[in-house]
């Protein structure tokens, strides 16, 4: 508590200390002057430190870089909040960071605290920022045309893409695993799929994958799966066509084998590939290229979507009796390449 202090006067009377000085007991005595960066006012009994400077262990020092003190007092510096800053030659109060005007093609950097800033040359973004475009600049914008990240609300089968420095975060569309890989995370609305590659192990040697986001493969032309029990997973060499026996005669009835393929190629591919795929078809079934028969064959559009077209064909295989048991893996081997498939005897 302040008290109004007094020294001795002329002929033993009692005065007011005068400003700048203190007295911190009652009776005669002179008053103290305040010490280097304190004041007082008439008649005090303590002195305070400038504004500008706080108190530490009982001396006034001056607010350092970065701090402040806005009244005369007792109490100590105040660091600066965000976005402003003190200098120790000017420490009274914050100045704020954006009071300062850096010229064109310029944006100020690494003001706060202790520090102005310098105004240099515009550069990538900060983190939370991208470049944006002229027209789309808004009050929000720094003078090198940085602004902050959006946070877009995105619909189902769609994500939020990250932000950079070049680019805004923006809903972007699900992606599709490919060929040969497998999906390890789904799409969801903060993140996009998220695909692995297949390892070769998971395909047999002589093989290739074949389907978008999944690890499904075939032989390569040439060699066919083994259907064997302890075989299933690998890819034989085919026998060469003149170990098959020959054709049937034409003159005698033989059992046959009706199959209707659906495959995902188009006439032309067809037309253009018709004799290897009746060898193949050959070898598979251990019969004579001739006793392949192709019936017809027709494009059919299959599923809504516009433009998406499939080829369905029709083919007669003749097969020699003993071949008839193995009609199963005859289907079995030929999933690879045909989206349905359908056997039958006639």
């Amino acid at each position: 508590m302040s008290h109004v202090m007094h020294q001795q006067g002329p002929a033993g009377s009692c005065v007011k200390c005068d400003a700048g000085t203190f007295k911190t007991t009652s009776g005669p005595g002179a008053c103290t002057p305040c010490a280097t960066n304190s004041n007082s006012l008439s008649g005090s009994n303590v002195c305070d430190c400038n504004i500008g400077y706080g108190s530490a262990g009982g001396t006034c020092t001056r607010c350092e870089s970065g701090k402040f003190k806005g009244a005369s007092g007792n109490a100590a510096c105040q660091d600066c909040g965000a976005g402003s800053y003190s200098l120790k030659w000017f420490n009274t109060e914050c100045m704020n960071c954006s009071a300062i005007t850096c010229p064109a093609g310029q944006e100020l950097r690494t003001c706060g605290g202790a520090s102005g800033g310098l105004c240099q040359g515009c550069g990538a973004c900060s983190s939370g920022m991208f470049q944006a475009d002229t027209d789309d600049l808004d009050a929000s914008a720094t003078p090198c045309g940085c602004m902050p990240c959006a946070k877009p609300t995105c619909t189902v089968g769609q994500y939020a893409s990250a932000c950079t420095p070049d680019r805004d975060s923006r809903c972007q569309v699900c992606s599709m695993c490919g060929v040969g890989q497998e999906q390890v995370a789904v799409c969801t609305r903060q993140s996009n799929t998220e695909c692995a590659n297949c390892a070769d192990s998971a395909k047999a040697t002589h093989s290739v994958f074949t389907s978008s986001g999944s690890c499904a493969w075939r032989c390569n032309a040439g060699f066919s799966r083994d259907s064997s029990a302890t075989n299933i997973s690998q890819c034989l060499q085919d026998a060469p066509l003149n170990n098959l026996p020959p054709p049937l005669p034409d003159d005698e009835p033989t059992p046959t084998i009706s199959m209707e393929l659906q495959l995902s190629v188009s006439k032309q591919q067809f037309l253009a590939q018709q004799d290897r795929f009746i060898q193949s078809l050959a070898r598979t079934a251990g019969v004579n290229p001739e006793d392949v028969k192709v019936m017809s064959i027709t494009e059919v559009i299959v599923g809504n979507t516009a433009g998406a077209r499939r080829q369905s064909n029709a083919l007669k295989v003749i097969f020699v009796d003993n071949a008839l048991q193995h009609t199963a893996t005859h289907c079995i081997a030929l999933q690879h390449t045909a989206t349905e498939i359908t056997c039958h005897r006639e």
